[in-house]
């Protein structure tokens, strides 16, 4: 196993877990920051529309590896209805995501982040999300880790979503490294490890729940063993 020269991580599953999701209460609260809204369009008016958007367009998402732009749903959703805002789109994404939205690290990783940016290691995010990468960060920082990471890429602005091998490629180049000396831990089988080894990265596979599955791949089912991977095959924390 080769020493990594850089490492990539998922975050929904692998760094953060997911307590609570609300959309309708997010909702709300992007409606109350709206500067006109004509027809008094209702949080429930406009959930209904975005499910009619999801029926339609969220299954080709999956299949054909391709991401659905946050700031283009918020505009099929809100525009017909007249509504508009003053505010700028990463302003009213935030909104939404901090009323709807409850996460919490999973255990050990944190710290597990922390080891490994003690190692020297270049650290970078690679996440399937319709939210962006702003957003992203901004709970990364609120968990702890806001400062570890070189960047955050969220499929929600890249066009692609995990497998495709272009978004690990281009992460690959953001970092300045090949692929084949990156790690990349993830928790889904088919969309981050499979995506990341076709990429030509070492995966890391993590199996919090202990499934089992044949493949090219380490599995660890914690981050304390993460860490004990790493510490056998890195370079030891800088001064």
């Amino acid at each position: 196993m080769r020493e990594p020269q850089a490492i990539l991580f998922d975050i929904g599953g692998t760094l953060w877990e997911e307590l609570e999701f609300d959309p309708h209460r997010g909702t709300e609260q992007v409606l109350a920051l709206a500067s006109e809204n004509p027809n008094g369009t209702t949080a429930d008016e406009v959930l209904a529309r975005l499910e009619e958007f999801e029926r339609d367009l969220f299954e080709r998402r999956e299949s054909a590896w391709l991401e659905i732009s946050p700031y283009a749903v918020h505009r099929l959703v809100y525009e017909p209805a007249g509504v508009r805002f003053a505010r700028p789109f990463e302003a009213i994404e935030l909104a939404f995501w901090r009323a709807a939205m409850r996460v919490v690290p999973i255990h050990g990783a944190v710290q597990a982040v922390r080891n490994a940016a003690g190692c020297g290691i270049p650290l970078a995010v690679v996440s399937n999300s319709t939210f962006t990468s702003r957003t992203l960060e901004w709970q990364l920082g609120e968990i702890g880790l806001g400062e570890l990471f070189e960047f955050v890429i969220s499929s929600g602005d890249y066009v692609v979503r995990k497998p495709h091998p272009l978004i690990f490629q281009t992460a690959a180049r953001k970092l300045g490294f090949e692929p084949r000396d990156i790690w990349h831990v993830g928790d889904s089988l088919v969309f981050y490890v499979a995506g990341a080894a076709s990429a030509g990265m070492q995966a890391i596979w993590f199996d919090a729940v202990g499934e089992k599955a044949p493949g090219d791949h380490i599995v660890v089912r914690s981050w304390a063993a993460f860490t004990d991977v790493l510490a056998r095959t890195s370079r030891g924390p800088t001064a």
